[in-house]
């Protein structure tokens, strides 16, 4: 587990780039809570301007989530992807917080982002690939 975030990115960074699995991403990155982009809610914001939690959608239909987040209680949304970017089933996975600690994400099929950390680590790694509808 206490090298799982590090593993994440490095996938990320390898489908993103198209290096031995062919992605494309025609989309641009939509930062959340930018103009014109979706809201934060419930008091999360970005943990800082180099690691701003965003979303894109490659040309098979595959979205890539990215960013760390804080500030939020434990178990609310994040923020609510649009039409368009919405996985096909409700997703769980596992990631990171503040300290190589285990927290985790969760994904409705509406597009509601949900971080979840343990007490006294409230910074959340965004990393999250799926298939949309």
């Amino acid at each position: 587990m206490r090298f799982a975030p590090k593993i994440s990115l490095m996938i990320l960074a390898l489908a993103l780039t198209g290096l031995g699995i062919g992605c494309t991403t025609p989309d641009r990155w939509h930062f959340v809570g930018d103009e014109n982009e979706v809201p934060f809610e419930n008091k999360w914001r970005n943990l800082d301007e180099a690691r701003q939690a965003r979303y894109v959608k490659s040309e098979d239909g595959t979205v890539f989530i990215d960013g760390i987040v804080i500030g939020g209680v434990s178990g609310t949304v994040v923020f609510v992807l649009p039409v368009g970017y919405l996985p096909g089933h409700p997703i769980a996975m596992a990631t990171g917080s503040r300290g190589e600690v285990a927290a985790s994400l969760t994904i409705s099929e509406a597009g509601e982002v949900k971080a979840w950390y343990p007490p006294n680590h409230g910074e959340v790694l965004l990393h999250a690939v799926f298939t949309t509808k």
